[in-house]
């Protein structure tokens, strides 16, 4: 697409002296002509009625061929953080070519209509300098049973797999939570067969780690913790640990039996809604070491009170849990 923007974000507020508890926010994306007429736009974000950062659970209504709008009531108050996708984190909205985007941030005190003119979707192009390098495979639209939606699996081999074709690789699965509370979906008895059989790997759990955040670093956890015979690593990136009633928290300190051998990486931020991760993470540190695991050996702990929720400040801090779980291979 090559439909350019300068009017990115804006805000239509209505001041009404009506003195009740909730406000109206009316989210409405407009978008260039020519979106498939199956295209369908979703809103994540740090709400249930955000769908919880789930990218698929929540679409908006088509309105014409360029506009799709939903409308949300929240309480007077409420601090809003959220994203738009077509029904997957592959494939959210841009306004600026080659820049994953931070999220929006809205805190509710009136009525207010949000209108987002996405520049396009992620994607839809990749630029030569959007950092993909190296040989990328794409499989796309793998279904499976219980899966709401088909998914695309995409493998970024390392530089010398096309060269030494004897050597066999260790596997990092990075993935998506969506908000699922069962990791055996699809992953482990589907997608790390189809892989070990397709390409050179490693398939022992020594060899074969997982990494997400927010919901997917949630999951992440469970990974090693239900499938420490599968996965021994897991990087868990602004994990929500409270999620479901704090239900990880209560499985993982009633856990009876000896310590599994899995390797765990934990972290969050402290601005906006990574501060109300924080608690969850440090009671998973107080259960682990309850439990006789050791910190900087069998689990790592990391903070930083000024980061945010968002990919840019992922990205930043990666490198801590590749060479917790790899080092320098």
């Amino acid at each position: 697409m090559t439909y350019k923007s300068r009017v990115l974000f804006f805000l239509v507020s209505i001041v009404v002296s009506c003195p009740a508890q909730e406000r109206n926010v009316v989210f409405r994306v407009i978008v260039p002509k020519g979106m498939s007429r199956d295209a369908t736009i979703h809103i994540a974000g740090n709400q249930p009625s955000l769908g919880n950062w789930d990218p698929a659970i929540i679409e908006l209504q088509r309105e014409n061929d360029s506009t799709w709008t939903i409308t949300e009531k929240f309480h007077y108050g409420t601090e809003l953080e959220f994203k738009f996708t077509r029904g997957s984190w592959n494939k959210q909205a841009i306004y600026n070519e080659g820049v994953i985007p931070g999220n929006f941030k809205l805190a509710v005190i009136q009525d207010t209509t949000i209108v987002i003119r996405p520049l396009s979707w992620s994607d839809f192009y990749a630029p030569a300098d959007s950092g993909i390098t190296g040989t990328v495979t794409y499989h796309r639209s793998l279904k499976a049973e219980g899966l709401r939606f088909s998914r695309d699996a995409l493998v970024w081999l390392p530089p010398s797999y096309a060269k030494d074709l004897l050597r066999r690789y260790p596997v990092l699965y990075l993935h998506d939570g969506q908000n699922v509370f069962d990791p055996a979906q699809f992953i482990v008895h589907q997608l790390k067969p189809f892989i070990d059989r397709t390409y050179r790997t490693k398939t022992d759990p020594a060899n074969t780690a997982v990494m997400g955040s927010s919901m997917g670093g949630l999951i992440s956890f469970l990974f090693v913790w239900w499938y420490p015979d599968v996965f021994s690593k897991a990087g868990c990136l602004s994990s929500a640990f409270l999620f479901g009633e704090d239900r990880i928290l209560k499985d993982v300190a009633s856990c009876e039996g000896p310590r599994k051998s899995v390797r765990v990486y934990m972290d969050c931020g402290g601005a906006g809604m990574e501060a109300q991760l924080k608690p969850g993470m440090d009671e998973m540190k107080n259960i682990l070491l309850k439990k006789g695991y050791n910190e900087g050996v069998d689990f790592e702990y990391f903070y930083d009170e000024h980061a945010e929720h968002n990919e840019r400040a992922w990205s930043e801090r990666v490198w801590r849990p590749l060479m917790f779980m790899f080092g320098k291979n």
